[in-house]
């Protein structure tokens, strides 16, 4: 008889224990880094008046990154326009700093993992499964590689630890993942269906305009009203020299769908269709081009977006 944290156990089967705790700990080191805990969401402060509701949408920054007061140009663009701003909700600083440094890991995963289309593939079955209220459930191809593996069962285990998931479990006899979403966090689940996407592309285009040394000022997710009380929602916006740039994500559906909605958007807040940009998450390349071709925005996908905004601002 052996003995294991204790207690006493029959020699065969400690190996079996033996063995378990090796897969465990690899699991564990699957990923290096520790991903923060996610607190819960703070209620935004109510806003008094029109003025103050599009000071607090806008999330101005300097050229190196760091906030700062110049928020009354993109208010008096607006203005002139004849648009009222009424901001998303707004959370705590902790919280989107959490939510945007996920935004960047999975953004950066699925463009590294192009080829092997596994985070690509995963993501779409958690948005079908947060969409259609069932638990995720993976199934790796019978080919999959260890690589492949490693890679999924290393961002579970980060999603795991950073609370995102509030079950996640592995088998690896069958090749499968069990896991499931937060039932009570909407932002999560709203995160995790294409919100990471809206934050990723803003992540992009901020350390590009960061790296050319302009100054901006961006809005994210606000909803726009017109004097006719049209109203609808705004992925991003950019004030730069006083020129804004418009850009809208989507991370699936018929994609022909978005074009002309898009279009009259841009006519509507009078972007110059140079600065506007559709991105469609995974488009192939040659839809992409179809489209350029025949709609006068700029379309794109998360592989080339980056140029393609760094050639518009050249």
């Amino acid at each position: 008889m052996g003995a294991f944290g204790g207690a006493t156990i029959a020699p065969e089967i400690a190996p079996v224990i033996a063995r378990q705790l090796q897969r465990d700990r690899h699991a564990a080191l699957s990923t290096s880094d520790t991903p923060t805990v996610l607190p819960p969401p703070t209620p935004p402060e109510p806003s008094t008046s029109r003025e103050s509701s599009a000071s607090t949408a806008f999330a101005p920054t300097s050229a190196n990154g760091a906030a700062d007061n110049r928020q009354q140009d993109a208010i008096e663009w607006f203005a002139a326009k004849s648009i009222s701003i009424e901001p998303s909700q707004q959370q705590n600083s902790g919280l989107n700093k959490i939510f945007f440094e996920h935004a960047e890991r999975i953004g950066q995963a699925y463009i590294k993992h192009r080829d092997s289309s596994i985070i690509a593939n995963f993501l779409r079955h958690v948005r079908w499964a947060i969409t259609n209220r069932k638990n995720i459930r993976f199934v790796f191809k019978k080919n999959a590689s260890q690589s492949d593996i490693r890679i999924l069962t290393g961002l579970c285990n980060y999603l795991k630890r950073s609370t995102f998931l509030s079950h996640y479990n592995y088998n690896r006899s069958q090749k499968v993942i069990y896991a499931d979403v937060q039932a009570e966090r909407g932002d999560i689940r709203l995160f995790l269906t294409g919100q990471w996407f809206e934050q990723f592309i803003l992540h992009e285009a901020r350390k590009i305009l960061n790296d050319s040394g302009l100054a901006y000022d961006h809005l994210l997710n606000p909803k726009v009203t017109f004097q006719n009380e049209d109203s609808y929602e705004v992925d991003i916006l950019f004030l730069v020299k006083q020129e804004p740039i418009l850009i809208e994500c989507k991370t699936g559906g018929n994609a022909n769908a978005h074009l002309s909605k898009f279009s009259s958007h841009c006519d509507r807040l009078s972007i110059n269709p140079s600065r506007a940009f559709l991105v469609i998450l995974d488009l192939a390349e040659s839809e992409l081009q179809t489209m350029n071709q025949v709609w006068e925005f700029q379309t794109a996908n998360i592989f080339n977006f980056p140029d393609k905004f760094k050639s518009m601002l050249s």
